[in-house]
C-alpha cells in the first residue's frame, strides 16, 4: 500500500497559486510532453501482469504526449508513444463525461500491458469515459480531467491528468472495483506520473479518419 509520505508527496502538486491558474487555458495543454518521473508506478505494473523481470524496465520507460485541444475543451487529439515498447497511438477523443466503446487502448492493449508475456487485447462495451474535473472552486478550469477505462476483469482505471504550470502535467493513477452493493474499494494506487513540456509540437494530423476533420476543426 501507498505510504502515508508518498501519498503527501504527489498531493502537494494538485495545488497551484491562483496567479499561475490564471495564466492557464486550454490551449496550455497543447505541444509535446515527457516523462519526468515516476512514483509508486510499480504497482499498477505488476497488478496488469508485468513480470518481476521486466518491472524495472517499464518503471523507467520514456513515455511521450502529444496534445492539441479544441479550444472550448470538448475534445482532444493525442499521440502517444512509449519507444521502448514500440506503443504508439495517434486518436481524438471527447471530454464529454460520456461512456462510449470507442476507447484506443482497448484496440492496442494498455500501455502497461504492453510489457507483459503474452495475452490479446479484449474489446469492452462502452469501455472508456472523459470528463473534465475541476478542484473545488475552480469550476470552469480546463486544466484538470479524467479518464476511466474498464479493464476486462471488471476494475477500473482512473486516473487525472492536471496542468499544474505551462511546463508541468502530473497524473494520479488508481484502480478501483466497484461493488454491487454501490460504492467501490481502491484495489492499487495512487501512483503518479510527472511530465515536462519539451516543446511546442503537436501531434501528427489524422488523414483518412473520421476524425480528421474533428481533430483540427476549430483547433
Amino acid at each position: 500500500p501507498m505510504s502515508k509520505a508518498l501519498l503527501g508527496y504527489g498531493r502537494r502538486f494538485q495545488w497551484r497559486p491562483p496567479s499561475v491558474a490564471s495564466k492557464l487555458s486550454t490551449s496550455s495543454w497543447n505541444g509535446t510532453w515527457h516523462l519526468a518521473r515516476r512514483v509508486g508506478f510499480e504497482a499498477v505494473l505488476k497488478f496488469n501482469g508485468v513480470p518481476e523481470d521486466k518491472l524495472e524496465q517499464a518503471s523507467a520507460a520514456q513515455d511521450i504526449w502529444s496534445y492539441r485541444f479544441c479550444e472550448d475543451g470538448s475534445s482532444f487529439h493525442m499521440e502517444h508513444t512509449i519507444p521502448a515498447t514500440g506503443f504508439y497511438l495517434n486518436y481524438v477523443a471527447s471530454i464529454d463525461g460520456i461512456w462510449t466503446d470507442v476507447c484506443p487502448y482497448q484496440k492496442t492493449g494498455l500501455t502497461s500491458s504492453r510489457f507483459k508475456d503474452g495475452g490479446k487485447v479484449v474489446s469492452i462495451p462502452k469501455g472508456w469515459c472523459n470528463t473534465w474535473d475541476p478542484l473545488a472552486g475552480q469550476t470552469d478550469d480546463k486544466t484538470r480531467f479524467r479518464t476511466e477505462l474498464r479493464n476486462p476483469d471488471g476494475t477500473l482505471l482512473r486516473f487525472w491528468r492536471h496542468l499544474t504550470s505551462p511546463s508541468e502535467v502530473y497524473s494520479e493513477i488508481n484502480i478501483v472495483r466497484e461493488l454491487s452493493g454501490g460504492g467501490e474499494v481502491t484495489v492499487v494506487g495512487p501512483a503518479f506520473t510527472y511530465f515536462t513540456k519539451v516543446s511546442d509540437e503537436l501531434p501528427r494530423a489524422l488523414t483518412g479518419t473520421a476524425y480528421a476533420k474533428k481533430s483540427h476543426g476549430g483547433l
